[in-house]
């Protein structure tokens, strides 16, 4: 049997596998999304930004877009290249536990311990008002691939059935005797799977009505769910350590897949079944075959709990979401993709990645839901911005890297894009406290994009309380 995939400092929480089975996404209570190669080789750095747990990954169907939800209240969005898109999506008023997106229709889905389950353009803006129904916190949440029904699972121990204008589909699906903790869809909706705390894993059809009887055989509660695009293949995670999986009649595959040594927070399995991922609270992600065997080393480099994994649709990328509050892309050979995406004031709970790989969201505990970008424009940024926050740079005598990342950044970005990055540096030293320098950050950006709105004494205030 192949090693573990470890990386994460903590538990993982969640994983998600991309369409074409190249790319794992792993979210862990170290605040970290990491992404993976199929071969479990990290890529590129953890994704920072969440202050608190990651946890829950997505990845659009494009393998594009990731989504992180943490416990720091917000959703996030980075592209492939572990860059953050906007603003972090805020809203809820409580931990962000789900996220899941929609490539073609656009569309990002969050569910909250505020009972709310919440929809999003890929700008990162509201769409219409929250969705209520349930009577306590939502745990978990699926949209179906043509786009056109939203399953919901909430810790008042049902499930609910929603149209795409956040209509409820029916009434709510009563079964399970705990918490439902995961819920999953095959490609068309047609089956809805739900993982719970009474050991059970029930099946439902897309009008709500149970399909066979109750799938037992973890001898704890069901943390996780997934379900193969053909519906052929589900896979479940669970607080006894194992992997377990099922056909879509509801028949044991093999036996469980051992190798975690603690609670699995996560899974995920790839749109042509090629690729499952497992994400534990031991701190590591795994990735295995259709058939239980075990793929590669494991994942590490959270420094927390992995929450939530995604893998894009490509197979070339995964992305985590951990406790430490990051976001973390990855190769599916396993190896880190640049350096963490931050932002996250929590942790990250949820991460998603849209169908062409560009986009990806987090939804993190602070209630904030955050998109992220990439492109070579943004890693050059990324790559100035450390190199120019090292200690190396700090020492006056020398200046090369300064002047190197300085030149490159004003050859390749407009003014508009520059003044941009100075505003997010500006917010960083303000989120640090250093508001002097701040200040002249704010400044040199009014001075390079006169026409923005931005009032470099007011931007400073809204961190001073």
């Amino acid at each position: 049997m192949a090693k573990p995939l470890r990386g994460h400092e903590a538990y993982v929480n969640a994983v998600a596998t991309s369409t074409d089975d190249q790319l794992i996404v792993t979210g862990s209570a170290d605040n970290t999304v990491r992404l993976w190669d199929i071969s479990g080789n990290p890529i590129g750095m953890p994704l920072y930004g969440h202050e608190s747990f990651v946890n829950a990954v997505a990845i659009s169907t494009d393998g594009k877009i990731i989504v992180s939800g943490s416990d720091d209240k917000t959703v996030r969005l980075w592209d492939i290249s572990g860059n953050s898109i906007g603003e972090p999506l805020r809203g809820h008023q409580d931990c962000v536990n789900a996220v899941a997106i929609h490539g073609d229709r656009k569309i990002i889905i969050s569910g909250s311990a505020d009972s709310t389950i919440r929809l999003w353009n890929n700008k990162g803006h509201l769409i219409g008002n929250p969705l209520r129904g349930h009577q306590n916190e939502i745990n978990a949440v699926a949209i179906s691939s043509n786009g056109k029904i939203i399953v919901s699972g909430s810790t008042d121990r049902t499930l609910c059935l929603w149209d795409i204008s956040g209509n409820p589909i029916g009434k709510l699906l009563h079964g399970h005797e705990r918490s439902v903790n995961s819920v999953a869809m095959s490609a068309r909706g047609k089956i809805i799977v739900s993982g719970s705390d009474d050991k059970t894993i029930r099946l439902w059809s897309r009008i709500g009505q149970p399909v066979g009887k109750p799938l037992r055989g973890h001898k704890g509660y069901v943390k996780s769910v997934a379900i193969s695009t053909d519906g052929q293949i589900i896979v479940s995670g669970g607080a006894d350590g194992t992997v377990r999986l099922w056909d879509g009649a509801g028949n044991p595959i093999s036996i469980s897949l051992n190798g975690h040594e603690d609670i699995v927070n996560a899974v995920a399995i790839s749109t042509e079944s090629q690729i499952i991922v497992s994400g534990s609270a031991d701190g590591t992600v795994r990735l295995w075959d259709s058939v239980g065997n075990s793929i590669g080393k494991p994942l590490r480099g959270h420094e927390s709990s992995v929450m939530s994994v995604a893998i894009s649709s490509d197979r070339k990328m995964i992305v985590s979401g951990g406790a430490d509050g990051t976001v973390r892309l990855w190769d599916t050979a396993g190896n880190s993709l640049g350096e963490p995406l931050y932002g996250h004031e929590g942790s990250v709970i949820s991460v998603a990645m849209s169908t062409n790989g560009k986009t990806i969201v987090s939804g993190g505990s602070d209630g904030v839901v955050r998109l992220w970008q990439g492109g070579w424009r943004a890693w050059l940024e990324v790559c100035c911005r450390r190199l120019m926050y090292h200690l190396i740079s700090e020492n006056p005598e020398i200046d090369v890297i300064k002047y190197t990342c300085g030149v490159n950044l004003e050859k390749t970005l407009s003014n508009t894009d520059l003044a941009l990055i100075l505003i997010r540096q500006g917010n960083d030293l303000a989120r640090l406290r250093n508001f002097d320098l701040a200040i002249v950050k704010f400044q040199q950006a009014v001075g390079l994009a006169p026409t923005l709105n931005l009032n470099p004494e007011i931007a400073v205030q809204q961190w001073q309380h």
